[in-house]
């Protein structure tokens, strides 16, 4: 909600570590890809995305709508809305379509950061994406030093209930009704951290969730949630990050290899005998902006543009 980010953007101190400020958490960012899976760090551009997403979460309960501009303006501009108060907000994505948000906040407490913006596909439900989200949570939370997770869950959402309760969340008795669309009433949840879990954030009883595929390079490599390790080593981050699979990307950049190395030679030619291969380098030159500039850039807003509009259109979307 809206005051979420309210309480948020008030700077907080952790007792254990300083928050690490780090210039590769970058909008967008990839954190890890995994069989067409992708977890990045949102970008402002993806507004429209999750704004359908958590509307079709909303539109499975009798009289919740969201207004976004009224409800959680932060919506608006997620990236920017986050970085301000020093959190994070992540996206998984399946093929390039949003399918799971989770955000983290500074509480009003020392000590304490606040799960947000928990929300899972209809279709991904009751497969560990929304307990992998709350992980993911958790190991940020741990890596700044924090003594506690806390949250505030709407209560007709039984299911999401009884995932927190799982994963040790303890609900309190404080209600807290906002003053949104829907007039939503919100449990609150609190979950204390194991400070022996600080330097292997990982539970063994997650170590057999394939969602971990996404992390586990970023686990071995000691880095912290949101860097670039990752994406430096894997090979398919960079390639899901612009909708292709590892052999699309190696076919496409071997012939944009293959083009460039001709028109280079060609240049080359030219500029010894200048009556030969006279437009041959432009040409080249014209093409691959075309191939990797223009066509890219059209499929992705294709891409965006379908994956939105079929987001709305199905309503097929969970609150976790």
């Amino acid at each position: 909600m809206a005051s979420e980010i309210v309480s948020a953007l008030r700077g907080r101190m952790y007792p254990r570590a300083v928050v690490n400020l780090r210039p590769d958490f970058a909008p967008g960012a990839v954190i890890g890809a995994s069989g067409g899976l992708v977890l990045r760090l949102a970008r402002d551009d993806d507004a429209t995305a999750i704004i359908a997403l958590i509307s079709a979460v909303w539109s499975e309960y009798p009289g919740k709508t969201l207004v976004a501009a009224a409800d959680m303006p932060e919506l608006l501009r997620p990236a920017s809305a986050y970085a301000a108060c020093d959190g994070r907000f992540w996206v998984v994505e399946a093929n390039g379509q949003i399918i799971g948000t989770v955000a983290l906040a500074p509480s009003k407490e020392p000590g304490v950061v606040e799960l947000q913006k928990l929300y899972v596909a209809r279709d991904m439900r009751k497969n560990g994406l929304g307990g992998f989200l709350c992980r993911l949570v958790e190991q940020e939370a741990r890596r700044r030093g924090a003594d506690a997770v806390e949250l505030w869950s709407d209560i007709k959402l039984l299911d999401a209930h009884r995932r927190y309760e799982r994963r040790g969340y303890i609900r309190g008795e404080t209600l807290k009704t906002y003053n949104d669309t829907s007039g939503t009433v919100r449990y609150y949840y609190r979950k204390p951290l194991d400070p022996e879990l600080v330097d292997h954030p990982e539970d063994p009883a997650d170590m057999g969730d394939p969602w971990q595929a996404l992390l586990r390079d970023r686990i071995a490599n000691n880095a912290s949630v949101g860097d670039g390790t990752m994406q430096r080593l894997s090979f398919t981050a960079h390639p899901a990050s612009v909708g292709e699979s590892y052999l699309q990307h190696l076919h496409h950049a071997a012939g944009f290899a293959a083009s460039m190395i001709k028109g280079g030679l060609a240049v080359l030619v030219h500029a010894v005998l200048p009556f030969l291969f006279v437009k041959t380098g432009s040409g080249v030159i014209a093409d691959l902006n075309t191939r990797m500039v223009t066509n890219r850039r059209q499929q992705m807003a294709q891409r965006s543009t379908g994956r939105t509009t079929a987001t709305a259109r199905d309503g097929r979307a969970s609150a976790a």
